[in-house]
């Protein structure tokens, strides 16, 4: 038993990225669009005296929104079936390049519209109905504002874009191309393993198959564990910096600003997790220790199902008799 190159993998088996672009020749035609579209967006610098000319910057950022993640979801959902294939790690590079040109250039329009005064947003919003459809977008970036750095500060972020995301790249790049497992030895087989397939191992009835492969995953991860320690830390000490920058007292606040979250919301959740789900959670454990008949529980014996246990939600065929 192995695993079948993406090549191999019969087409039907595979999902359709044709709905998004038939050809890589029609999404090359598309990221070279964005060019084009930001410098749309980039022709209202400076301009934004009317009702109208606010109404057709947002319609002009929506339309390059859009088609941005239209095109960086293409090389991304191509890489999730092959972590490895130069073509799409060329792809998602030059998503990553457009992305940084995009935030550089754009880096102008939220100062921009912040220093318009309260009054003037009103009266756009009277003398424009159409701008009721952004009214989200526009009460969303006025709470933004003492965190929104000059036009010059975002300017420089924006051109960080790219080097700002380098943990998350890593990791992703590492985890799809890097990262491999020796196969799971049981009963005389030798079967391979991905992250995927771990799962269905820990579904197993079979103690000894779901402890084998448990052990093999931790084999696989020894390789690279420096490599994502590393990258993690970076990726913590990153979203500090851009904190301080924009004027947050913690990364969390300023993850949970754009939410509409306050600290104390957050902070109560995590309080509750800990006092009061996590005893339940460690009856649980015991309960299925016992129901299972184990002299200790490891996380390898969490996830599969014993007898008594219900099915798991068969969403579709139950839907379906619905």
């Amino acid at each position: 038993m192995k695993l079948l190159p993406r090549s191999e993998v019969p087409a039907e088996e595979t999902w359709d990225l044709s709905h998004l672009y038939p050809s890589d020749e029609a999404w090359e035609k598309d990221l070279e669009r964005i060019s084009a579209l930001i410098e749309r967006v980039k022709g209202f610098q400076g301009k934004l005296t009317t009702a109208s000319a606010l109404l057709n910057l947002l319609k002009a950022m929506e339309e390059l929104m859009e088609t941005f993640s239209r095109v960086a979801a293409y090389p991304s959902l191509q890489q999730a079936t092959d972590g490895t294939h130069p073509g799409y790690q060329a792809q998602s590079m030059k998503v990553n390049l457009k992305g940084q040109e995009m935030q550089e250039a754009l880096s102008f329009v939220e100062p921009e519209l912040l220093a318009l005064p309260e009054e003037t947003w009103e009266r756009f919003l009277q003398e424009e109905p159409s701008l009721q459809a952004y009214r989200p977008y526009i009460r969303r970036l006025l709470r933004r504002k003492p965190h929104v750095l000059s036009e010059e500060g975002e300017r420089i972020l924006g051109s960080l874009s790219a080097a700002l995301a380098a943990p998350s790249i890593i990791y992703r790049r590492a985890s799809a191309a890097d990262l491999s497992f020796p196969p799971v030895e049981h009963q005389g087989r030798k079967m391979p393993l991905t992250v995927s397939r771990y799962d269905q191992y820990l579904a197993s009835p079979d103690r000894a198959l779901r402890q084998k492969a448990h052990a093999a995953l931790g084999e696989g991860l020894k390789g690279l564990h420096t490599t994502l320690a590393t990258t993690l830390a970076l990726h913590i000490q990153k979203n500090v910096a851009v904190a301080r920058l924009r004027g947050y007292p913690s990364a969390e606040a300023m993850f949970l600003h754009p939410q509409d979250i306050p600290m104390e919301v957050y902070e109560n959740v995590l309080d509750v997790i800990h006092e009061e789900m996590a005893p339940a959670v460690r009856r649980w454990v015991e309960l299925r220790k016992k129901v299972l008949g184990l002299p200790e529980v490891h996380t390898y014996d969490l996830f599969t199902r014993n007898r008594r246990e219900r099915p798991p939600f068969q969403g579709r065929e139950q839907l379906v008799e619905t």
